[in-house]
């Protein structure tokens, strides 16, 4: 017994010193998983937490003599966790919220209110149209009209959700403002997957009964000068046999799922935008214009293009222009090495003379050697190359590797604008008048530090159109203008203007590019404006 205590009693010690023990150390711009790392080498303490929330908040610390509680409350004030020690066991675990007392007739303190707002897609910053706008939990809502604009009746701290296919869901709390801008991103991953079947017709991938994989072009992007080449070991079913290295003709033979056909092609079927084209036209195909493969491996594949099918289909389609959208250029330059991992080593001429005699002699012993000691001898020594030529022929006609360069621009959107105005000086419209209100705003601020659109008068007279530039301000400059004898071609008048003018908190104020006054901004509007026509007159 007294030897069990005497044994107890040096651990509990050891316990308690560990507890107690005091570190130093000063640890500058460190997160809060640093300080918890280097508590763990210096001690015998283990940290758990069940997810790195919180933990990646920067701090500076300098600690001298203090304990591991200490350390830890000092660490923890301000993140919103707490901590419990079990043991050589720390545990870390967010703080429990207090819940508030409901309150009794919440409905009943809610002030009704109408707001209004503007809805766009937050990469590109065009109203986004039709956006559904709800308020949770009933069934009250609205959408945005063609300008993105919406209007919804409701109350102050309800919480209205904005959604729109292709976008992600957001929350907005309604507070006291009446105007919202709200801008919606783009949804990266794929609500429901369409694959193209077909003669182009396109079918949601859950309702099809045929086995058919979808391939991304990023996948295919591999240091090779032919497309069918990158298939092996890219896709499921897909076997790709490259038969010769010759420039040109480097393109791999593909089956999917094997040869179904003794006679005949056995190759499969490649379709592209709905025409059928052949594995050479493919390998001229860069990858940056491929939008997307589709392929069919299964008997749907002879059900639908028929007997053409029975090894398969590949369908392939390309990028398609976008129209109305941001102009979007994509440079890309590749550049990669290629060497082969193994490389056969050969001897040289006077080694190889020597093996030779060595294996004609071992099998005939009385046979005479065919090389000569003398011409070895020559020969290895380089004495007159051309009668003893000792020629590294494989590092003579290959490279050690070989470098690949590869350089691609593509150019998405426009708008159909300058389309139309190419059209009028086109068929001379005499009798077409344009007037552009240029405001130099835009919802992000001014257009010549966003995009400058520059000498909008030359642009027109450019593209074969009459044009002048006035004061938009100026009615009687403007009637002058438009009543004045022009050329027999379409006429622009750019109209130079002050977004908001008058009005001091609108004018030229991006954040009422698209706004809606509300009853107290326009009675302070229209206060403003007849205060400053009466102090005029």
């Amino acid at each position: 017994m007294l030897a069990f205590l005497a044994l107890l009693f040096p651990l509990a010690l050891s316990a308690t010193e560990q507890y107690n023990k005091d570190f130093s150390f000063e640890l500058r711009d460190v997160t809060v998983k640093d300080v918890f790392r280097y508590i763990e080498k210096n001690s015998e303490y283990v940290f758990l937490y069940s997810s790195d929330k919180n933990l990646s908040k920067k701090i500076s610390i300098n600690v001298q003599g203090k304990n591991v509680k200490e350390i830890l409350d000092e660490v923890l004030e301000h993140t919103g966790l707490v901590y419990e020690i079990d043991g050589k066991q720390i545990i870390v675990k967010e703080r429990k919220q207090a819940v508030a007392p409901k309150l009794e007739s919440t409905q009943q303190q809610k002030k009704k209110k109408t707001i209004s707002g503007i809805i766009s897609d937050e990469s590109t910053k065009e109203p986004i149209i039709g956006a559904t706008i709800v308020v949770q939990g009933s069934a009250k809502g609205t959408t945005s009209d063609v300008n993105g604009n919406f209007v919804l009746e409701c109350s102050e701290a309800d919480i209205l959700v904005i959604s729109y296919i292709g976008y992600k869901d957001q929350v907005l709390l309604v507070q006291s403002s009446d105007i919202y801008a709200v801008s919606l991103k783009e949804a990266s991953e794929q609500l429901e997957e369409v694959v193209v079947t077909a003669f182009g017709v396109g079918q949601k991938k859950e309702t099809l009964v045929g086995s058919i994989q979808q391939v991304r072009p990023d996948d295919l992007k591999v240091p090779s000068s032919s497309l069918s080449s990158s298939f092996a070991g890219r896709m499921a079913g897909v076997i790709a046999v490259q038969r010769s290295g010759q420039p040109g003709a480097d393109g791999a033979d593909f089956w999917i799922r094997g040869k179904s056909t003794f006679s005949g092609s056995t190759g499969a079927l490649i379709v592209l935008d709905g025409v059928e084209i052949s594995s050479s036209e493919l390998n001229a195909l860069d990858p940056e214009v491929i939008e997307g493969f589709s392929i069919l491996k299964d008997a749907t594949a002879t059900a639908m293009y028929g007997t053409r099918g029975a090894n398969g289909v590949m369908l392939i389609t390309t990028k398609k222009g976008m129209e109305n959208t941001r102009t979007r250029i994509n440079v890309t330059v590749e550049n990669s090495f290629v060497k082969p991992m193994n490389r056969v080593e050969y001897v040289d001429g006077p080694t190889w003379m020597n093996l030779y005699n060595e294996a004609l002699t071992t099998r005939t012993p009385s046979a005479t050697p065919k090389y000569s000691d003398e011409v070895i001898e020559y020969t290895r020594n380089g004495i007159n190359p051309y009668v003893y030529p000792n020629v590294d022929w494989y590092g003579l006609m290959f490279k050690d590797f070989n470098m690949n360069q590869r350089a691609n621009i593509n150019m998405q959107g426009g708008g159909s604008v300058w389309e139309s105005v190419m059209a009028a000086a086109h068929y001379k419209l005499d009798n077409l008048v344009l007037i552009i209100d240029r405001n130099y705003l835009s919802v992000d601020g001014n257009t010549e530090y966003l995009m400058a659109q520059r000498d909008m008068e030359e642009k027109f007279k450019s593209f074969g159109w009459s044009s002048d530039t006035i004061d938009g301000h100026n009615i009687e400059e403007l009637y002058m203008y438009l009543t004045s004898v022009r050329e027999e071609k379409p006429y622009a008048l750019i109209a130079e203007t002050v977004k908001g003018k008058g009005v001091s908190f609108i004018e030229n104020h991006k954040e009422w590019h698209q706004a809606v006054l509300d009853a107290e901004h326009y009675d302070m509007a229209k206060e403003e404006i007849l205060k400053k026509y009466s102090n005029e007159d």
